[in-house]
């Protein structure tokens, strides 16, 4: 086997590895900080951790799933991790979890990296993860919504976190030949990812449908990619035909014609597109894309993963799949952001995919173009720039009253810009020692409601109004402190 020729010199590449390491570190480091000063609110935290004021104490987790399953949603794997969460609850393991599941982001990364690029250095891999890790933050419509909140991490990320996983062992185990273990793996992740959500039980189906029609190119299904499909068939059934889908589609009022249908989904497709190419990473992705796999002489990806039409195929339709699906089954009703951000997720790795794809298949083509080092610096500043400090300003329109500091002027829109000012400006600490305070006010509380102070200031990526119920009257927070029956509100 010839030996692989690296992108650049051995030093130069090491250095570009390390660089991107750093940055891709810079960007999830301010998140992982907040996970510290983040706390449960309302009906998607408190009710779980307070086991729903006791309406399955005495009962088995098994008859509770039971519950769900009929009731509420087919989502059998994020309801039965929801479930657990009154098991492991304190409010020093609440941020410890979060840590874990954060880091969870960029480990499902490199591990599809590296399913793609196996020959790679890994400290090549890791600096690609990097980068695709910092983009997805980057782009995130929904901070608290997808990186903060329970429920949607319980329900969402674990679901995006399974699936990589399961899609980087799928091509390794159809590559080459694994044992048992790979294989129990392997149908363990996929009916984990198929059951935490609608959207990665897409991506998963999407995954083992496109592989398989690879394999009819090629003349030959492996007999273990057809078990594969079955499982996931099985599960997928077992998901969608859940009684309580249809219970919780007929909450919502009203109805959507198949023409509406189709037009909110087009609309909400094009719009959100034109929000990605236009205020994201995905061309310049696109472009640092061809120029890796140019350069780069390596062994090629697995064959699978150098078909360009399979990336297109799964490009064009996990967009208008995932928004259909939800327009539908909420009567037009919702388009949360943690599904939006979970799309995206996916298709970003469609997208480096294909464009991945594109130029293995076009590379005597593109190496007839040289990118000038200069050029090169310049598109890896502008990504830095824009990565932090997309949309820096100072809010001159701000009420005094509400300015204490140079801080409570500065805006940006950048979401990890958004999290390094929320950081450093104190807000979240700020917040924290304000709920622990609220703890320990419940945990001294003798009445039938519990006061509690009210923060000064909400930091956004760590709190979101809907969800909290001490306004009007809080039961799930005093039972999660030993004071069942209990109702906690604001202070007058």
């Amino acid at each position: 086997m010839p030996r692989p020729i690296p992108l650049y010199p051995p030093g130069i590449e090491r250095a570009l590895s390390r660089g991107l390491l750093i940055l891709a570190a810079l960007a999830l480091l301010p998140f992982l900080a907040l996970c510290a000063y983040n706390h449960p609110l309302g009906v998607h935290e408190w009710d779980w951790i307070g086991g729903w004021e006791g309406r399955f104490a005495g009962g088995s987790f098994w008859a509770e799933q039971a519950y769900w399953y009929r009731t509420t949603m087919g989502r059998y794997a994020s309801t039965a991790l929801l479930a657990l969460t009154d098991v492991w609850y304190t409010p020093e393991r609440f941020g410890a979890f979060f840590v874990l599941s954060t880091l969870a982001l960029p480990a499902a990364f490199f591990a599809w990296v590296r399913a793609l690029r196996p020959r790679d250095p890994a400290r090549l891999t890791g600096a690609i993860a990097g980068v695709i890790t910092a983009a997805y933050l980057f782009q995130l419509s929904g901070v608290y919504d997808s990186l903060y909140r329970l429920s949607s991490v319980l329900t969402y990320q674990v679901g995006l976190v399974a699936s990589l996983a399961f899609g980087a062992l799928l091509l390794g185990e159809l590559d080459a030949k694994g044992g048992w273990g790979r294989q129990l793996a392997l149908w363990l992740l996929g009916v984990v990812a198929v059951g935490c959500n609608e959207i990665s039980l897409m991506a998963v189906n999407l995954m083992v449908i496109l592989l398989w029609v690879h394999y009819q190119f090629s003349g030959y299904v492996p007999l273990r990619l057809q078990a594969v499909m079955l499982m996931v068939g099985a599960a997928t059934l077992a998901a969608l035909l859940a009684p309580g889908n249809f219970g919780r589609m007929d909450a919502y009022a009203g109805e959507l014609s198949a023409g509406a249908w189709l037009l909110r989904t087009l609309g909400a497709c094009v719009f959100i597109w034109t929000d990605w190419l236009g205020d994201g990473f995905m061309l310049p992705l696109a472009l640092l894309t061809i120029i890796l796999v140019v350069r780069d002489r390596r062994a090629p990806s697995p064959s699978a993963a150098s078909r360009p039409g399979l990336w297109l195929a799964m490009l064009a339709l996990m967009l208008p799949l995932g928004v259909g699906l939800v327009q539908w089954s909420s009567k037009g009703a919702s388009l949360p952001e943690r599904v939006i951000d979970l799309i995206y997720a996916y298709t970003l790795l469609a997208w480096l995919g294909f464009w991945q794809a594109f130029a293995l298949r076009r590379a005597v083509t593109f190496r007839r173009y040289r990118a000038h080092p200069l050029f090169l610096g310049a598109v890896a500043l502008y990504c830095v720039l824009k990565l932090f400090f997309a949309g820096l300003a100072i809010d001159r329109n701000r009420p005094a009253a509400e300015v204490t500091s140079y801080w409570d002027q500065v805006t940006v829109t950048s979401p990890i810009g958004q999290a390094w000012r929320t950081l450093l400006s104190g807000e979240a600490a700020a917040y924290h020692q304000v709920k622990l305070r609220q703890y320990a006010q419940l945990r001294a509380c003798a009445a039938d409601t519990c006061r509690v102070e009210r923060p000064e200031r909400y930091p956004p990526l760590l709190y979101d109004p809907l969800a909290d119920r001490l306004s009007t009257g809080e039961r799930g927070m005093p039972r999660a402190f030993g004071q069942a029956g209990k109702v906690a509100k604001y202070g007058e």
